[in-house]
This record gives C-alpha cells, structure tokens and sequence, in this order.
C-alpha cells in the first residue's frame, strides 16, 4: 500500500520510465520527465503531490468521472451490464 505522495510519485515515475524504456521512447521519457514528471513539476498538477490527499477532492473527481460517463454514453441505459460498461471504459474514455 502506497502511504506517501513521495512514494506515489517514485513508482509513478518508474513506471513511465520503464515504458519508455521498454519502448525505445527516449524523446518521450525526456520530454515527460522535463514537463510533467520532475518533482517540481510534478507537485503543480498531481493530486498526489501534498501530503494528505483530500477524500473530498478525490470523490468530487471520481463524481465527476461517473456523470460524464453516464451522461455521454449510458443515458439510454437504466441498469446497463458490466461488460458494456467495461467497453465504453475502455474503448471510448481510455483513449482520450
């Protein structure tokens, strides 16, 4: 269990490291690494970045996540299944 946000940015940045690595991405792991992954960086945009994550800000975000969901794509749907929910997951929301 991640206790930290320093913690969450070390394995926040190996992981991107080591995609990039696997991927032969060596512009891309410099340009996210100068933009958005440096801890000075980091500490302007990631949730993560202050000690205590806020419960309140993070649900407001996972609300706000659920009702773009169910207004753009399962409107027509009372109670749709979780495989179509899964697809439009995955399929629609994912590669934004």
């Amino acid at each position: 269990f991640v206790t930290s946000s320093h913690e969450i940015w070390l394995r926040a940045v190996h992981k991107m490291f080591d995609y990039c690595h696997q991927n032969n991405f060596l512009h891309v792991w410099a340009y996210c690494w100068n933009k958005w992954y440096r801890w000075d960086r980091w500490k302007l945009w990631a949730l993560s970045a202050t000690p205590e994550i806020s419960i309140i800000q993070t649900t407001i975000i996972i609300e706000t996540h659920w009702q773009i969901l169910k207004r753009d794509y399962l409107y027509k749907f009372n109670q749709p299944y979780i495989d179509l929910v899964y697809y439009i997951l995955i399929e629609k929301l994912l590669p934004m």
